[in-house]
């Protein structure tokens, strides 16, 4: 192999690097958790979610998604991230169990953070209990059947009492409700009837003393549905007194600045989460360290500079 093929492959490996996400030593203080409803994962929906939530990000990233509408084995999972998922069984509607659906959970592996996927009766709830930095966590991911008559109301009946089992349960640690509830809450839009889903938020807050986030000073955004005119808040996020100390800000992105590929709008919760920086080279181990840009100029700049490093440090890597 010539010199040229040499700069080539590592220029190559620069850019792979740069679109992997950071090694976790390269992470500054912080956690997100991002919530989308995206109507369906397709491959380039998934890349776009990747490149979002894991690749060159300062803040480690956990992605709940629902409505993944995915086959077994459909998409290959990064090596680097943990997955939890749901789906329905195929069934036909006799059995009273609607293709589609399916929930989907992201997250960066770490020795910092540990979780394991809690089994529930319910296709419709995701839940995953561990520990991160620390500090115990359980997230429930969940979906609400939007039929409003009475095979919805047994569905969501199913999903209601099995959750509350989970809460009850909750002895310590954060706790955190997220997802789809296909409801109307007076809490968010006072103008709007509030159904049987929005009621049982209401019932939550004030029997667990849970914190609808969606309505509470630390959140931007009100509708998370946008459909040509037609705007909800559908979508939701509760927390307990624990989390909520932890959490910075929630952010709903009504705009379509980040995600624009669903109807639903992208949920990000800020959290107080994380280790300190602790940039820098260690023995034997490359780190990439600031670069975050992809662009030609960028990556032809940062090639130059590793490459003058290594033949400082390794002059025979170009003359085998």
């Amino acid at each position: 192999m010539d010199r040229r093929e040499k700069k080539e492959e590592f220029k190559e490996s620069v850019r792979n690097n740069l679109k992997v996400k950071n090694n976790l030593e390269n992470k500054i203080g912080g956690m997100e958790i991002k919530l989308i409803n995206v109507d369906g994962l397709t491959n380039a929906k998934y890349g776009e979610l990747m490149n979002l939530c894991f690749q060159g990000k300062r803040k480690l990233n956990i992605l709940c998604m629902t409505e993944t509408h995915e086959n077994w084995g459909k998409f290959l999972i990064d090596k680097n991230l943990d997955s939890f998922d749901t789906r329905r069984e195929i069934r036909d509607k006799k059995n009273g169990i609607k293709k589609g659906g399916g929930l989907k959970i992201l997250i960066e592996k770490s020795k910092q953070i540990k979780f394991k996927k809690v089994d529930r009766k319910s296709k419709e709830i995701l839940e995953i209990v561990g520990v991160c930095f620390g500090m115990e966590l359980k997230i429930i991911l969940v979906y609400l059947d939007v039929d409003k008559g009475e095979l919805g109301k047994l569905n969501n009946g199913k999903i209601k009492k099995e959750i509350e089992e989970s809460i009850k349960n909750q002895n310590k640690g954060g706790l955190m409700i997220l997802g789809d509830f296909n409801g109307h809450s007076e809490l968010l839009e006072p103008n709007r009837k509030e159904d049987l889903n929005g009621k049982m938020i209401k019932e939550w807050i004030e029997n667990f003393d849970l914190i609808l986030l969606n309505a509470d000073c630390k959140c931007e955004g009100i509708y998370t549905r946008c459909r040509g005119e037609q705007k909800s808040a559908i979508d939701m996020v509760m927390v307990n007194e624990e989390m909520y100390r932890i959490c910075n800000k929630m952010e709903i992105d009504e705009g379509k600045e980040i995600i624009s590929f669903s109807d639903h709008n992208l949920i990000n919760i800020d959290l107080k989460l994380g280790g300190g920086n602790k940039n820098g080279f260690k023995s034997g181990k490359w780190v990439i360290d600031e670069y975050h840009k992809i662009d030609n100029t960028t990556i032809d700049n940062y090639t130059v500079d590793m490459q003058n490093k290594w033949v400082r440090e390794r002059e025979s890597i170009y003359h085998e």
